[in-house]
């Protein structure tokens, strides 16, 4: 008598728990099916409404990806190849204009903003903000022309930032004033243009005005000048590749 009441009382407890657990099983289970009804209705409208993709059109997307992608590694190869070692910039700035060399305006802050060392320090590698300064003055000689330059700065201390679309790259924002005639400034700022196979960093101009100078302000030297001269400012970056040692 006791087992087949003990398994009434087994069967009842089951039933029992049954009772409890299966509803809102049962309904979770049926929210969940109601949810991908719903879903799927969403689905098909959207696909209503955009269409099917072709595939003919997506085959051509993806090849045009790949071309860019291509393009844009074999651009990148050109600046980021090797190339020879860059010179420093005490060596160039003795043949620079009058406003860079030693004992002239722009020299003893120019020094200051490389962060080269003092008379009696011992040499250091270059830092990066040297070799933006020193890609400048190269420019600068490359122009030869007669230019005054009037300023040559690191707004924000020279402070190498990331640069968003381009992960692992950084730049180093430049300021140049130069004054000269008209065709000698705009060759400079041709020259500011990034060089393909070139030596980082490489620089690009990102603003750039000319405005005349007041005859009173022409200087002695017109004489040595194709125009009337007129004064560039420009901004520029000096864009370091990734792992590009400073």
């Amino acid at each position: 008598m006791k087992a087949p009441l003990l398994l009434a009382l087994l069967l009842a407890g089951m039933l029992a728990a049954f009772l409890l657990v299966a509803p809102p099983v049962f309904a979770a289970r049926d929210q969940a099916h109601a949810d991908l009804l719903r879903r799927e209705r969403d689905l098909l409208g959207l696909e209503r409404e955009l269409g099917i993709p072709d595939p003919a059109a997506f085959g051509l997307v993806l090849s045009e990806h790949a071309r860019l992608a291509a393009e844009f590694a074999r651009r990148s190869a050109a600046f980021t190849g090797p190339s020879e070692p860059a010179p420093r910039l005490d060596e160039l700035l003795a043949a620079a204009p009058p406003a860079l060399r030693p004992g002239g305006p722009l020299h003893d802050e120019l020094r200051r903003l490389a962060r080269l060392p003092q008379s009696g320090e011992a040499a250091a590698p270059p830092t990066e903000q040297e070799l933006a300064l020193t890609r400048v003055v190269e420019v600068l000689a490359l122009a030869e022309a007669p230019l005054s330059v009037d300023a040559l700065e690191l707004p924000g201390a020279g402070a190498a930032q990331p640069l968003d679309r381009l992960p692992g790259w950084r730049r180093i924002e430049l300021r140049l004033v130069l004054a000269g005639a008209l065709p000698d400034l705009l060759r400079a700022l041709e020259l500011l243009a990034p060089e393909a196979g070139g030596r980082a960093p490489w620089l690009g101009v990102t603003e750039a005005s000319l405005r005349r100078i007041e005859p009173s302000h022409w200087g002695e030297s017109l004489h040595q000048l194709e125009t009337p001269p007129l004064r560039l400012s420009v901004t520029l970056d000096a864009l370091f590749a990734p792992g590009a040692a400073p």
